[in-house]
């Protein structure tokens, strides 16, 4: 792609520039403008034009940003052209010539895949990336693979970012590091876990879970190797009967191949290739055959054709006459007429002379016979006479017409003032102009300065727990994030705390009111006796007992005393009925032993669930405390701001709004500085224009008309100033032109009348030796050489006429002397003839004569065709029986006819000997599958009954599926093993350890995925840079060894790899002398010039690759000495046959550099 023409219309300084860019085969383009031209906006444009303007461009101080345009004409290499413009946007801001928007993507053909970046650092280079690469050229050693790569994709700084990733890789992890990142966070999280290890409870159920765990898993372990076994043995036996019909199909086949043993094996091309042969062995009997009826008919044609030798010898002849035939005839007709022509041109010429020259004989014509020269250089001098005549008149009507109008511009000057100096108000104008629209800029930031102070007024009113001024909430001494982070955290911990407690005490609950319903249960059924119960029964019991020994023994009155045991019965009664009651409560204990142990349980179980639910509840005291602490000590922190904190959460949205609070009010304070600032401008430029009216002598505008109007008013005044100085410019420029023009006619008319006096002196001799007087006009000497010629024309053409008479004459006489000579040769009978119907009759006889020869000739050739063809039949013949004859040794037969019988036997031997090569393939996949040979399964099979293998599957299929289902019931065992011992796990302190070694954990992945992104990209960028070296050192460095001499003027021949004491390659300079300089032995100018060869040599391979792009180079040459600036331009201007080249500079000597030392076809020069 090249570009062919640039339009700045508006951007940066430029309004309407155009840079025609279209020269030459592709270019090279050198762009010269002073400081502050715009050279750097120019190059930006460039750049935007492909892939638009910046956002935040720099080049909106003239045009607005909705006003920003450039527009291009390109053209792609092959030869189609496209122009569009661009504008600043954020879409649509590519449109075509009638400013239509059209897709980015109409681009992409022109650009060839480039990106920005691509087009910056590829196709760009200025004198910094220069110096930088020649410096990163020594600070890498002249590392070879890092040279190649920075110049092939013009990206600097790969060894510091190589450096860069392997320190921040190091900086998180090195194997034998204890400080590093990952290593720190190594260690702490092996003593987090140690310490949660050390924490977790121990204590005999935990020990009696943990043994039930381990031995469900080591069960779990036995069924696994049981199944893996059984699968095993599943897996073989279906495998075998998976071989048994392939085997059994095998034997049977090998069986049938044996009886085909003495078959032969024949090529499947076998049957076409003999189809074939007899075929074309048929075929060629036939053409022989064919072949020798026509020799015979051929011969028999021959025979009857006879052909005259000695008029075919003569043929030439006889043609010849024939065609004189004709000739001789039409003479013959038309001497008549020919003879009378000529009398009437002779009367015609006497009358023509009689009116020229009366009594001048017709014999003394030729007197007036004139040379060809003379009647030339008269027709000459008539031709100029009225041109003569008119360019005397013009060149006095001229010089009248330029004298009047000297004089009216002479009065014109005079009207004129003298010319006013508009250079100071025209420089003050474009200061002011180069701030942009100062005024709209001013308005904007007012409106701007109000809307924010309203709305941060508004948010301030919004901001909950704050009723002060904005400076007293930038003041204001909260607590930092990290503080809010670290509460936020330890409130959380304590919900988290709180709530695990609750749940447990919920869980806790749900437990006893479950037991509770379980005791009911059970008691509803009936009651159950208990142990405690009994020991009461029998207490109560047992006092009753020593109540009767006191009546009985001592004859005590304990009727008051036996009314506790009952207050309705005797003593004996009670006594009685609580015997029988322990009694029955002694049996039941042991009759429903189950009933009691369950309710045993249960109620033990109850009584560990109320202690449990008092633990958990002096557990949340516990955190409820803490709780209170903490909030005391978050409210402290806000103590100092006179706030009365809400969450950490939501202090922390606070503490957001206020930053966004504080933010605008940061905001706020430059916006006043701004409009402070354009303010002053405003004032500094109106006061500068004002002044340089007043130095103009204009009236002063009013003192309150804006900035824009004054400069509108100063323009104008500028531009009528301007105005007219130029008209009184081109008011003297056009005096002068008029009085030089007048003088030049003064000098034309003269010279016109003399040369009209010169040509009546030539013009009376010329007509002199006509015999006509000076007086005769050229019109009339014209008409007098008319006649003349007139009168020789008829002459001339009488003289013809007599001599072709004459002609006449002598052919026919000698056409009959050459006829009758012929006859007497071939044809004596026609000498009797006339000499016309003798030649007739004799060309006819040639015909005849002519076409029995073609004849006989067409014979002989068909003759030699067909003996050919014979020949070539008989030689095929003869190959296709010998083929067949082959083919019969091969099928062991000796007749040909016997192998249409034998190939379908050798078909069938080979069908054979294919399904058992399949089968054998298929027995091969089925043993390999199991891991044995084709050999071992055939013997493993024969061990075994076919019959009996489904039940055998089916029998172990069976097993696999009962051990499944025990492993699954040991899964639930595991399963619920794990959970008893995670819910006894419940120190708070190992949870926490727990908690932090989870935190620890979860940094080390963040940190190492970052440490493998670091270590991938080193080693993608260390891949990358030594591919790109391997492909590409052999051609790049051959073309940059020679850019590099040219570059260096001869002082170095070039460069080659080498490698350096730790074997890595690098570059080194060639001297002249043989001698090898490393890069940190070369000038810092010299290296500059080793890295630009680089570019320039990966610029020209990557041309051969891709599609031309436009290289553009901004003053590259200022620190070159003026031979090194020159050999580089003239390298530049080799590379701008392949490429277009666009060369921006300051510096004048570089254009004129470049003026004496590239071809004016190549180089092409603009000002900006």
């Amino acid at each position: 792609m090249r570009i062919l023409t640039v339009d700045l219309q508006a951007f940066g300084p430029f309004t309407k520039v155009s840079l025609d860019l279209s020269g030459g085969q592709e270019g090279l383009h050198i762009i010269y403008g002073l400081n502050e031209a715009g050279k750097s906006a120019a190059l930006r444009a460039l750049k935007a034009l492909f892939y638009g303007i910046d956002h935040q461009t720099k080049d909106n101080f003239l045009h607005d940003n909705r006003n920003l345009k450039i527009g291009a004409t390109i053209r792609h290499s092959d030869k189609a052209e496209f122009a569009f413009i661009r504008r600043k946007g954020t879409k649509n801001t590519l449109l075509d010539t009638k400013e239509s928007p059209i897709v980015d993507s109409a681009l992409q053909k022109h650009l060839g895949g480039v990106t920005r970046e691509q087009f910056s650092t590829l196709f760009g280079i200025n004198h910094e990336i220069l110096a930088k690469g020649g410096m990163l050229l020594v600070a890498g050693g002249g590392d070879l693979g890092e040279s190649l790569f920075a110049a092939g994709t013009g990206v600097t700084g790969l060894r510091d970012a190589l450096h860069g990733l392997q320190k921040e890789a190091d900086d998180l992890f090195t194997p034998r590091g204890s400080t590093k990142a990952i290593n720190s966070l190594m260690s702490r999280y092996k003593a987090a876990k140690k310490k949660s290890s050390e924490l977790s409870l121990s204590s005999s159920e935990w020990a009696d879970h943990d043994a039930a765990l381990r031995e469900a898993m080591a069960e779990k372990k036995k069924i696994n190797d049981e199944l893996t076994k059984l699968r095993t043995d599943e897996r073989r036996l279906d495998r075998m009967q998976q071989a048994f019909p392939i085997i059994t199909e095998r034997r049977e086949l090998s069986n049938r191949l044996d009886e085909l043993k003495d078959v032969p094996l024949l090529d499947p091309s076998f049957p076409n290739e003999r189809r074939s042969a007899i075929s074309e062995m048929n075929k060629a009997r036939s053409d022989a055959r064919k072949a020798e009826d026509d020799l015979n008919l051929i011969g028999k044609q021959q025979k009857e054709l006879s052909v005259p030798e000695p008029l075919i010898l003569q043929s030439k002849v006889i043609t010849e006459l024939h065609k004189r035939l004709g000739s001789h005839l039409k003479a013959h007709k038309d001497l008549p007429a020919l003879e009378g022509q000529r009398e009437v041109l002779q009367a015609d010429a006497t009358k023509i002379l009689s009116e020229l020259r009366p009594g001048l004989d017709l014999q003394d014509v030729e007197l007036l016979r004139l040379t060809e020269t003379k009647r030339i250089k008269i027709s000459d001098l008539g031709g100029q006479h009225q041109a003569l005549l008119d360019d005397e008149k013009r060149t006095t009507e001229t010089l009248d017409e330029l004298e009047t109008d000297l004089a009216r511009t002479k009065e014109d000057l005079q009207r004129f003032e003298a010319p006013r100096d508009p250079s100071d108000l025209r420089f003050a104008i474009r200061r002011a102009l180069k701030q942009g629209d100062l005024e709209e800029r001013l308005r904007t930031g007012r409106a701007r300065l109000k809307d924010m102070e309203r709305q941060a007024n508004v948010d301030l009113k919004a901001l909950p727990l704050w009723s002060g001024m904005i400076e007293d909430l930038e003041a204001l001494p909260t607590p930092s994030s990290e503080t809010i982070d670290r509460f936020s955290f330890l409130f959380d911990e304590l919900k988290s705390k709180t709530r695990n407690i609750e749940d447990r005490i919920k869980r806790n609950h749900g437990e006893i009111d479950k037991l509770d319903k379980q005791i009911k249960t059970l008691q509803i059924t009936g009651s159950v006796p208990t142990e405690p119960e009994l020991i009461r029964t029998r207490e109560r019991r047992d006092s009753g007992w020593a109540l009767v020994l006191r009546a009985w023994l001592h004859n005590e009155d304990v009727r008051e005393e036996s009314k506790a045991l009952d207050p309705e019965a005797s003593l004996d009664k009670a006594y009685e009925k609580d015997v029988k009651k322990a009694d029955d409560l002694a049996d039941r204990l042991r009759r429903e032993a189950k009933r009691v142990e369950k309710l045993a349980q249960l109620l033990a179980a109850h009584e560990q669930g109320l202690e449990m639910l008092g633990k958990y509840k002096e557990e949340l005291d516990g955190v409820l405390e803490e709780r209170f602490k903490i909030e005391t000590e978050w409210n402290e922190h806000w103590t100092s701001t006179g706030i009365k904190p809400q969450s950490p959460r939501e202090m922390a949205g606070w503490l957001k709004k206020q930053e966004q609070i504080i933010s605008k009010a940061k905001s706020i304070r430059e916006d006043r500085g701004e409009v402070g600032r354009l303010e002053k401008l405003v004032q500094e430029y109106d006061k500068d224009l004002r002044a340089c009216l007043g130095r103009l002598g204009q009236d002063m505008p009013a003192p309150d008309e804006s900035l824009n109007s004054l400069i509108d008013h100063c323009q104008a005044l500028v531009d009528e100033i301007e105005e007219k100085a130029k008209q009184r410019r081109n008011l003297e420029k056009e005096a002068k032109a008029l009085d030089k023009r007048r003088s030049d006619a003064e000098r034309k008319r003269k010279l016109a009348h003399a040369a009209r006096g010169e040509w009546k002196e030539a013009w009376g001799k010329a007509i002199s030796e006509l015999g006509l007087s000076n007086e005769t006009s050229p019109s009339q000497a014209n008409a007098f050489i008319t006649k003349t010629q007139d009168l020789f024309e008829k002459i001339d053409k009488k003289e013809g006429f007599h001599r072709r008479i004459q002609e006449i004459s002598m052919e026919a006489e000698q056409f009959e002397a050459d006829v009758k000579s012929l006859l007497k040769k071939v044809a004596p009978d026609l000498l009797e003839l006339p000499v016309n119907q003798s030649v007739e009759n004799l060309n006819e006889r040639l015909g005849k004569a002519g076409k029995d020869a073609a004849t006989l000739k067409q014979l002989e050739k068909q003759q030699g065709e067909k003996e050919k063809a014979l020949r070539e039949a008989n030689v095929t013949i003869r190959e296709k029986e010998d083929r067949l004859e082959a083919m019969c040794r091969k099928a062991g037969c000796s007749d040909y006819n016997d192998l249409e019988k034998i190939e379908p036997m050798s078909t069938k031997k080979r069908n054979l000997m294919d399904r058992i090569t399949q089968l054998e393939s298929e027995l091969q996949r089925i043993s390999h599958g199991g891991g044995m040979t084709t050999d071992e399964l055939n013997q493993e099979t024969e061990k075994v009954d076919p019959d009996e293998l489904t039940a055998r599957i089916e029998e172990a299929k069976q097993k696999i599926k009962e051990q499944q289902n025990r492993l699954s019931e040991i899964d639930n065992r595991i399963g619920g093993e794990e959970r008893e011992l995670k819910k006894m796990d419940g120190s708070a302190e190992a949870a926490e350890a727990a908690e932090q070694a989870k935190g620890i954990l979860a940094q080390i992945q963040s940190h190492t995925e970052q440490y493998m992104v670091l270590r991938t990209a080193y080693a993608i960028l260390s891949h990358e840079i030594e591919r790109y070296r391997e492909a590409n050192q052999d051609p790049i460095l051959q073309r940059a060894s020679q850019l590099f001499s040219e570059l260096t003027s001869a002082s170095f021949s070039g460069i080659k790899p080498s490698y350096d004491e730790r074997d890595n390659p690098i570059l080194l300079g060639i001297r002249p002398s043989g001698e090898e300089v490393t890069v940190d032995g070369m000038s810092d100018g010299t290296c500059d010039q080793l890295y630009l060869s680089l570019r320039l040599a990966s610029l020209e391979k990557h041309l051969e690759e891709n599609e031309p792009m436009p290289l553009i180079i901004d003053d590259i040459l200022i620190n070159f000495d003026d031979d090194r600036a020159k050999a580089t331009l003239r390298l530049i201007a080799e590379l701008s046959n392949k490429t277009q080249i666009i060369f921006f500079t300051h510096h004048q000597h570089l254009v004129e550099l470049a003026e004496t030392n590239v071809n004016e076809g190549v180089l092409f020069t603009h000002t900006l």
